[in-house]
């Protein structure tokens, strides 16, 4: 063992004090699921996974670590206990699995379904129910059991190891080799502002500390048993949780639990009940430390891809822009003093894995006299203490965050970086006595991501190529593939020749015919306008207006079959968009990433057909609780 693995391990646990290992898995899309497979896979490794007593996720931290749960689930269920080197065939599978999945591009397959986009007409089905029940029937079934039919509950997800129904993590994880981890999927209720919390035997809020007690305003949503609950509330969809903690505010519609409280509120008006409207956990908290530390955690592992704000060397400032930025600062701010709190609270107890780590921020002096405008000095360019190059790891800090396709260069750039990352965390972490020793510094196994960990020590132009790609949005075929990019500005090219043709053809038209600009119905083109660019005001006041008083709800009837006809409108187009996606475009996509582009064989890397099992096509969407 190195000596800074000993060093980590010269202040052991007191003799008998309980131990409680807490991971927390962070939002950030798909970037975040990837990162924490890497860092996953480095804790099975480590043997340090089967320790793993609360597990807390957040949106993109979520999607994975609902996986991950469901594995082990079925291994406990069935076993009892799961040795190390079986964890690490699981963290495998696992893998193998999840990427398969995503690289059939999730955001598309939302809309690929004729049926399913018709159903978002209704007012009790949208993009972000849509986006469970695929997370459901793609990721999750296939998992638990292939020929399943019905989305998996939350209900369902208690694990009974060996098939003991009585066990419960809280008293029974003392002295098992493997503990059996409590699964939090955290969300955020705009009705309270509070985190709200899917387990797997309840769904709420938690219960706030004393001073929290103190300090808090708004009303607190408890949590209930599923048996305690309404009939059509007992049965959360596992997907529906995980949608609702990834339902990212101003992308997804937020996620209703209708007619579960009544509510306390006063109001002339006032509904005899609360409807609960979920969004993205991160925005309450994106670590998803707070459940870690409710539930009386003593040693913390976070792995953390969240988008951290970036420095701006001229901040854009109009409004949008500004409040943009303001939102960025507060978010920043808030992480910022949740680990500082963490760190304070729990000495050589936390182990922090970011995207940022090891960048050391610019110091810039003023301007002397004379000095002019001479641009600053940026610091040599190195490695970062966990070996990754210091650039690379800039760019897979701004690795985008969608929940579209990501290629094989992609998706083990970021496992790579999880994985070295968590080796380096560890080194200065104090471990308990009653943990497995280990040597932070070996490599046990041949991941299949592990043929970048030498590439990302020193990247070549091909690979900083694909990671400064992966950092945008949009155009990234037509920046791979240099095919596209030709058909793209050929066929722009074509576009402005017809326009340019077509208003030629039209000028000569007006000369012959003598047309005059009186001529012109501009009175009719300027009310048109108006109407379009008042429309969403006038929305928004009715729905105001409707909400304050009854007789004024039955205008918003006419107003929901009218957006409802434009869905239906919408349904063909979107379900042709994402076929044409699907079929052309992600195949390429895909292909412009293979592990060949950086000089690196697949074979080599394991990239043979998996022997996961196969995901099944989605059929329509199922239905949340929604009030019409």
């Amino acid at each position: 063992m190195s000596e800074s693995a000993e060093t980590s391990r010269s202040e052991p646990q007191a003799q008998g004090a309980p131990v409680r290992l807490g991971l927390a898995l962070s939002g950030g899309g798909f970037r975040a699921s990837l990162f924490h497979i890497g860092v996953l896979a480095r804790l099975a490794e480590l043997d340090l996974l089967r320790q793993v007593e609360v597990l807390s996720c957040v949106s993109g931290g979520s999607i994975i670590g609902a996986l991950y749960y469901l594995y082990l689930k079925r291994e406990l269920d069935a076993h009892g206990d799961i040795p190390s080197e079986r964890l690490i065939e699981l963290v495998d599978e696992m893998e193998r699995h999840f990427l398969s999945v995503i690289q059939t591009n999730l955001r598309w397959q939302t809309f690929s379904n004729l049926r399913a986009n018709l159903e978002m007409a209704r007012a009790d089905y949208s993009r972000t129910d849509r986006l469970g029940d695929v997370l459901d029937e793609r990721l999750y079934r296939p998992v638990w059991n292939g020929d399943r039919t019905r989305p998996i509950e939350m209900r369902e997800l208690r694990i009974h190891p060996g098939g003991d129904p009585s066990f419960h993590p809280a008293t029974g994880n003392a002295g098992r080799r493997a503990k059996v981890p409590m699964l939090m999927i955290n969300a955020t209720a705009l009705n309270s502002g509070h985190n709200w919390r899917f387990e797997a035997a309840r769904m709420g809020e938690p219960e706030p500390s004393a001073l929290e007690r103190q300090l808090e305003k708004n009303i607190l949503l408890q949590q209930a048993p599923y048996g305690c609950m309404i009939e059509r509330q007992k049965t959360m969809p596992l997907g529906q949780a995980v949608g609702a903690s990834a339902c990212v505010p101003g992308i997804f519609e937020p996620f209703p639990i209708s007619d579960l409280y009544p509510n306390p509120l006063d109001g002339m008006f006032s509904p005899d009940r609360l409807r609960v409207q979920l969004v993205d956990g991160g925005v309450h908290d994106n670590l998803g430390l707070e459940a870690l530390r409710e539930r009386g955690c003593t040693h913390y592992v976070i792995s953390d891809a969240s988008g951290q704000m970036l420095d701006q060397a001229e901040p854009e400032t109009w409004l949008g822009a500004v409040i943009g930025r303001s939102s960025s600062i507060l978010m920043d701010r808030v992480r910022e003093l949740q680990l500082a709190r963490l760190f304070d609270a729990n000495p050589g107890r936390v182990a922090v894995m970011h995207l940022r780590h090891d960048l050391a921020p610019l110091s810039v002096r003023p301007l002397a006299e004379g000095e002019g405008s001479a641009p600053g000095k940026r610091p040599a360019r190195g490695c970062t203490g966990y070996r990754v190059d210091q650039e690379a790891q800039r760019l897979l800090a701004e690795v985008r965050t969608d929940l579209d396709s990501f290629t094989d260069v992609e998706a083990f750039a970021l496992m790579a970086d999880g994985y070295r990352m968590t080796s380096w965390a560890f080194e200065c972490l104090r471990m308990p006595s009653q943990w497995p020793s280990f040597d932070p510094s070996a490599v046990c196994r041949l991941w299949r991501f592990t043929g970048l960990l030498e590439k990302l020590e020193k990247p070549d132009a091909a690979l900083t190529r694909q990671l400064e790609i992966a950092c945008d949005r949009l155009f990234k075929l037509p920046k791979l593939d240099h095919r596209v990019q030709y058909a793209v500005k050929a066929s722009a090219a074509l576009l402005i020749l017809g326009i340019v043709v077509g208003l030629t053809e039209l000028y000569q038209g007006m000369e012959e015919t003598e047309w005059s600009f009186e001529q012109f119905p501009y009175d009719k083109a300027l009310f048109w306008l108006l109407v379009a660019i008042g429309v969403y005001p006038a929305y928004l006041g009715l729905r105001y207006a409707s909400r304050k008083s009854k007789g004024l709800r039955w205008l918003m009837r006419p107003v929901g079959w009218i957006a409802a006809a434009g869905q239906i409108c919408l349904a063909p187009f979107l379900w042709l968009l994402a076929q044409s996606q699907l079929r052309l475009f992600n195949g390429l996509f895909l292909a412009q990433g293979k592990l060949e582009t950086i000089g690196l064989s697949s074979a080599a890397a394991g990239l043979s057909p998996s022997s996961a099992p196969a995901a099944t096509a989605p059929a329509g969407g199922g239905r949340s609780e929604r009030a019409a």
